[in-house]
């Protein structure tokens, strides 16, 4: 194993650390089999990392901890048709800071967690610019604690696939999840939002394929959570208002299950346990042999229902 651990801090923050703190980019670009890079940055702003590793079972870790912000991490990993088998993880503090990362192939893992309000965490897996072999395993846990936090990942977009994962954790108010899941046998989970929070969150999934899996669980009001479908034997369920059956009672809340193929199941649930009121319910089903479910508790909440 090639190993490279960097600690970043800049030759001007060493010598004036009363000054205002400096910026600090790093760039590592390596080819071959079973890299591992291991970098600290412990400037306040502005910092930018850079890692491209070719070909497969590579592994980068990524921390920008201090308080300040506006950071960048950017990482590309494997190859068109290779084996995968890569790892990242990254962790960000402060405010507007930016993840990237791109895993080609199968059996990838990535985690991330990113403290502070205005972040921004993109992820693909199963290509590389838009091509690659199909992403068979790949694995995506992600953690976001503040305000107005925003979530991207496409899983084997334009390719095929089975067996991903993607569980995404968003404390806090107006943060958005979008999900793209293209296969069989996939798994996407959200959770937004906290018991003391006041909501205003959005979550977005879409798969295409079979025996595919979404879960959003949204806390509080003003909540958003829109599902797609497309394909047999798949399973989406949405649940607003409360975490884990405990929370406070969600105003506002919109559900929105659109399932076409045969043999689905639907289920959506709004303020079961705790009251609430104005939550709305859209369902499109579109196949044979669905199941439907819908669950709403207080006042003043719609339904809009279509099944053909």
């Amino acid at each position: 194993m090639k190993r490279i651990t960097l600690v970043a801090v800049s030759l001007t923050a060493l010598i004036t650390p009363a000054m205002a703190s400096a910026q600090a980019d790093v760039t590592i670009n390596q080819t071959g089999l079973d890299h591992s890079v291991t970098i600290n940055q412990v400037e306040d702003v502005l910092n930018s990392i850079t890692i491209t590793q070719g070909q497969n079972e590579q592994r980068a870790q990524v921390r920008q901890t201090m308080p300040g912000g506006s950071n960048t991490t950017v990482i590309s990993q494997g190859e068109i048709g290779g084996i995968g088998q890569n790892e990242t993880e990254i962790r960000q503090t402060g405010s507007n800071n930016l993840g990237s990362v791109t895993q080609n192939s199968s059996t990838n893992i990535m985690l991330a967690t990113q403290d502070g309000s205005g972040n921004t965490l993109t992820t693909n897996q199963g290509f590389v610019d838009g091509a690659g072999a199909d992403g068979v395993g790949n694995s995506i846990l992600a953690r976001q604690n503040g305000d107005d936090n925003v979530i991207t990942v496409r899983q084997n977009f334009e390719v095929l696939g089975s067996g991903n994962d993607v569980d995404i954790f968003q404390d806090s108010a107006d943060n958005e999840v979008t999900i793209d899941q293209e296969g069989s046998n996939n798994t996407a989970f959200v959770l937004q939002g906290d018991l003391a929070g006041v909501g205003l969150n959005t979550a977005t999934i879409t798969q295409i394929g079979s025996g595919n899996l979404t879960a959003i669980g949204q806390n509080s009001t003003g909540n958003v959570a829109v599902g797609t479908q497309t394909g047999n034997n798949n399973q989406l369920f949405i649940d607003q208002g409360f975490n884990n059956g405990t929370g406070l009672g969600g105003d506002g809340n919109y559900a929105e299950g659109i399932q076409t193929g045969d043999n689905n199941t639907l289920e959506i649930t709004q303020n079961v346990t705790t009251s609430g009121s104005g939550n709305s319910a859209i369902i499109r089903q579109i196949g044979n042999g669905f199941d439907l479910v819908i669950n709403q508790e207080g006042s003043g909440m719609t339904v809009d229902m279509t099944q053909m």
